[in-house]
């Protein structure tokens, strides 16, 4: 009996062939992927930054920006509602206590000095007619009582030659005792005009004291509105910076409106902005470098704000020696904070993209500096520009701290000169 034999279907046998090159074709790419890692590639040295990893104490520093304040800032305001109509200086100026800023203007002003002078004048007038009528008043009590004493004495004369002249009856006795009422009439008369006389000084005293305060007053009016006047000119007041300007040409303000800031020079702090996260670990008297004008300057810090700000809490730090000349309020600065000490510490320059407490693979340089290995690095706290090692490497041995993104697959790198 004859046995028929079939052969097998085309789209079968190419299913079985595909299925063979995917499975040759991952096996290849396995292969060359552990080549790869197995086996180093070479780098040129001078592409790379390689540093020494140190032991010793190791200085926590936290860095933080900020800028220069003034010790010393008036804030300028106008006492009137007025229109800017000149500006003569911009914010970042040097400035004197005669600098002028600002012209303003208000017509008002014009029309009210002018009354108040035309008021002064009318108080003056009418305190000098008042002296000259009360002096005039003055002048007939006292001419009164002159003639009162001149008549006094004229009647005493009388009845004393009546007197003497009783006993020879050449004078009746009617004519002696009304010489004698005439001599009392005249004293009554003589004392009820000076009590008068002293009562009417008191009372225009007090006339004169009511009108010499409506002078003073109108006086005090004037010169209010000579000095609104004249703060329509803006001045600085001391020497210093205009640190800001917050009006513009044209601009109607109000009584009472900030015009400009001005801070003296002479006396400055630093005003440095620190993350929420790091502010548990700054404490009064921690020691600081500011960076100002590419100098470096010491300072300390004086005040810690309790407040914390879009995630920042502000640092104030007292300036413990001279500042470049350029320095001046506002200018932007850096600050690096000392918050405490690590002792008998391993470090090494903060490699790139490398976060505190984190453990990297890293790349370790042979004893020939030939070869650089990758090997676990734990890293501890960062401390400005330096980071703890915790583990993986020992004092003295070599890392390679530039970004290594690209070879991250390589077990080792040949260090090429």
């Amino acid at each position: 009996m004859d046995v028929m034999t079939h052969s097998e279907k085309p789209w079968l046998n190419k299913l079985k062939n595909t299925k063979l090159f995917a499975i040759f074709a991952f096996a290849l790419l396995t292969l060359i992927i552990w080549l790869k890692s197995s086996y180093n590639v070479g780098v040129q040295r001078d592409h790379i930054n390689i540093k020494s990893v140190k032991r010793g104490d190791l200085p926590l520093v936290i860095n933080t920006y900020g800028k220069l304040i003034s010790q010393d800032t008036r804030i300028l305001t106008t006492p009137v509602a007025a229109t800017v109509e000149k500006i003569h200086l911009k914010p970042g100026a040097q400035v004197n206590k005669d600098s002028i800023i600002l012209e303003l203007v208000n017509p008002e002003l014009n029309q009210k000095v002018e009354a108040a002078q035309l008021a002064l004048h009318q108080a003056n007038t009418k305190l000098k007619k008042l002296e000259i009528e009360l002096q005039d008043q003055q002048l007939q009590h006292q001419s009164n009582i002159a003639l009162l004493k001149a008549e006094l004495k004229s009647a005493r004369l009388q009845y004393t030659a009546e007197k003497n002249l009783e006993n020879s009856g050449t004078i009746s006795k009617l004519q002696i005792q009304t010489s004698a009422i005439t001599v009392e009439q005249l004293e009554v008369r003589l004392a009820i005009a000076e009590q008068r006389i002293n009562h009417l000084k008191a009372i225009n005293q007090t006339r004169l004291s009511v009108e010499k305060e409506l002078v003073k007053l109108a006086q005090s009016q004037l010169s209010l509105q000579l000095k609104n006047k004249e703060s329509l000119i803006v001045r600085s007041n001391i020497d210093g910076v205009l640190q800001r300007l917050p009006v513009e040409l044209g601009e109607n303000i109000v009584a009472g409106s900030k015009l400009a800031e001005v801070g003296s020079v002479s006396n400055l702090d630093a005003e440095l902005k620190l993350p929420q996260s790091h502010a548990a670990e700054i404490a009064l008297g921690n020691p600081v470098m500011l960076t100002v004008a590419m100098q470096p300057v010491s300072a300390v810090v004086s005040r810690i704000d309790p407040v914390v700000t879009n995630g920042y809490v502000t640092i104030e730090a007292k300036i413990e020696q001279p500042l470049p000349k350029s320095a001046r309020p506002e200018i932007n600065i850096q600050g690096f904070i000392t918050s405490n000490v690590i002792s008998d510490a391993l470090y090494v320059e903060t490699p790139a993209n490398i976060a505190s407490h984190s453990k990297v693979d890293m790349f370790l340089v042979d004893d020939g500096e030939q070869i650089a290995e990758a090997t676990t690095v734990s890293f501890g706290r960062i401390a400005g520009q330096y980071i703890e090692v915790l583990n993986g490497v020992e004092a003295n041995q070599q890392l390679v701290i530039s970004d290594m993104q690209q070879w991250q697959n390589y077990k080792q790198i040949a260090l090429i000169n």
